[in-house]
């Protein structure tokens, strides 16, 4: 459905608290991940000579200080800010469609990596091979046709 801009606008903003929603959800996984790969770091194996008792303990997590306000101010950041939405939104709506080897795949890398710049992040750029598809030389002739002069082909493209 093709819709002016204003129209396409006022679309997505009626759209936009589900989006913001399922970022926040996004944000709040991507939380969980890090907490659970810090404890996974932070976990200590018992000794072999070490006795074992006879009903096994869980081994408490415990997340430095530091690190539990920083996930709590990464959560707020998440559920209070629409930065997100508007990147997500400069991509659908600014570079479009990204297909495996397009001149807007290509340019969403570059935003990407500018804006991590922008927000003080460490960003290199490097050459990958992505498997895509090229359309080739088309051609095509009329072998055989009413009217045709004996011996003779007609080149269509």
């Amino acid at each position: 459905m093709d819709l002016p801009p204003r129209e396409l606008a006022r679309d997505s903003e009626m759209r936009r608290p589900v989006f913001c929603s399922k970022i926040h959800g996004l944000a709040i996984a991507l939380i969980a991940t890090i907490a659970g790969r810090s404890a996974f770091g932070q976990s200590s194996h018992p000794d072999v000579s070490s006795t074992p008792s006879a009903s096994p303990s869980a081994t408490p997590i415990v997340f430095s200080e530091g690190t539990l306000a920083d996930l709590k101010r990464l959560r707020e950041a998440a559920l209070t800010s629409d930065y997100a939405f508007k990147q997500v939104a400069h991509l659908a709506n600014n570079i479009g469609p990204r297909l495996s080897g397009s001149i807007q795949a290509a340019q969403a890398v570059e935003y990407v990596a500018s804006e991590m710049k922008s927000l003080g992040c460490e960003v290199q750029l490097e050459k990958v091979m992505v498997p895509h598809w090229v359309r080739g030389i088309e051609t095509a002739e009329l072998t055989q046709f009413p009217g045709q002069t004996g011996g003779t082909i007609q080149k269509v493209l």
